[in-house]
């Protein structure tokens, strides 16, 4: 479960790649505008890494700490599932799934 968690950043970029040119093509986008794709995916990711680990850490007593750090989890996923619901617009669709991915995979790493 940890290295699924840990491997989501890696998969979403990969999982796309191979198929950005036919994207942009569909979207009659330029070929800069297909890159930012991916770059907007990342910058998404790079912004809220920095705040999922803390936040796993402050929440809750030293008991419950394996049991709060599921909640930076659950909303990472549910960040995930929203950009996939917004991805009738691209960009936006991708950087809510960059920040999304950064709260499962920041809090494995934890």
């Amino acid at each position: 479960m940890m290295a699924m968690m840990s491997s989501l950043a890696a998969l979403s970029a990969d999982a796309m790649l191979p198929a950005l040119a036919e994207i942009g093509g569909d979207l009659g986008m330029l070929r800069q505008l297909e890159q930012l794709i991916v770059s907007v995916a990342l910058f998404g990711h790079g912004r809220r890494a920095r705040s999922f680990g803390p936040v796993s850490d402050g929440v809750g007593g030293a008991q419950a700490k394996a049991i709060c750090r599921v909640h930076p989890i659950y909303a990472g996923i549910a960040d995930v599932a929203g950009g996939d619901v917004v991805c009738g617009d691209v960009l936006a669709g991708r950087l809510l799934r960059g920040i999304g991915i950064a709260g499962p995979r920041n809090v494995s790493m934890a």
